[in-house]
């Protein structure tokens, strides 16, 4: 009987337009579907992917991919959306509900090259791209629409020339073979969701234990009304060691007091017993605080936040804070 009435429910999954975004809800849809139940996508504009000539911190941060969405969500055009994690706002409005997170894919940042370029810097074989490279090739131009990514590169090479850049993966990945630029940096996680391949195109892993990963890149998120009369039957798609992660990586941005656009790595790993957690606050300049510290797993989530929070204003973070003109804040 429980068969017969999920496969008479649709489920509306709204979704951003792009490339990507479109072949993580097609990930999500086959996953509901094999449940049993009837999808329907629904593709949705929105503001962040129309305003293409400006820094998304300049007019209102990644928080403007998401507003659309909800608003789907609100009019019952769609039951839920399907979001990258690190382009969620750490706090959202009350009326809906974040707790469904997909296995997360790698949530480190590739570095991509013309194969040409590659060659003459003996890179083709290269399987991991260590600070000490980044010196060899600073004299090139190197694109990216991320503060986070800017503020890692200026922290090796301060006088390094980065253009701003924004656009789908496709078009950024199409302007680097054409010669707009040499370097692109994106997630790694975004390339292998596409599939993307070019024989011209070399593409190295950026070390994640200096290139900090932003809070919750590689994670898809499930956003969906705090009322939703199916949520029960979605959670099957969640992965507990995901959720951990990521809701630790969120709730220690939010103590920074920062959002989702500035220069804020965070990566928490789990190994066997333990949580281990990178934080990295730069300032725009390249300055930085690091932190890397390991906790039982057993410890909860507030008391991992108040130990990291105490570390990092210990070694100096409310100076940086201070550049990014954010508040100080209390261990």
């Amino acid at each position: 009987m429980r068969d017969l009435i999920k496969k008479a429910v649709e489920i509306k999954i709204s979704t951003r337009k792009s490339a990507l975004a479109l072949a993580q809800t097609k990930q999500v849809q086959g996953l509901v579907e094999q449940k049993g139940f009837i999808t329907k996508i629904i593709p949705v504009v929105t503001e962040g992917d129309v305003v293409q000539d400006r820094p998304l911190h300049d007019f209102g941060g990644k928080g403007l991919f998401i507003k659309s969405l909800e608003k789907s969500l609100l009019e019952k055009t769609s039951d839920i959306a399907v979001h990258s994690l690190k382009d969620m706002p750490v706090d959202i409005l009350e009326d809906f509900s974040l707790n469904i997170f997909l296995p997360r894919e790698h949530s480190g940042d590739l570095l991509l090259l013309r194969k040409e370029t590659a060659e003459n810097f003996l890179f083709l074989n290269k399987n991991l791209f260590k600070k000490e490279d980044i010196k060899k090739i600073a004299a090139l131009n190197f694109a990216t629409g991320s503060l986070r990514r800017s503020s890692l590169l200026k922290e090796v090479a301060p006088n390094i020339n980065i253009q701003p850049l924004r656009g789908n993966i496709d078009t950024r990945v199409s302007k680097l073979l054409a010669g707009d630029f040499d370097v692109l940096i994106l997630a790694q996680a975004g390339i292998k969701r596409l599939n993307l391949f070019h024989k011209n195109l070399v593409k190295i892993p950026l070390d994640p234990l200096w290139f900090t990963p932003s809070p919750g890149q590689g994670a898809i998120a499930i956003e969906h009304l705090r009322n939703y009369s199916f949520q029960n039957h979605l959670f099957f798609l969640n992965c507990d060691k995901t959720k951990r992660q990521v809701l630790v990586e969120r709730l220690i941005l939010k103590a920074l007091g920062g959002s989702c656009f500035l220069p804020i790595g965070i990566h928490v790993k789990i190994e066997s017993s333990d949580l281990v957690c990178y934080v990295t606050v730069l300032s725009l300049q390249g300055a930085s605080v690091r932190l890397c510290c390991s906790f039982p797993i057993t410890l909860s989530n507030n008391k991992i936040i108040d130990e990291v929070i105490k570390k990092l204003v210990d070694n100096g973070v409310n100076d940086i804070l201070k550049d990014l003109s954010l508040p100080s804040i209390d261990a």
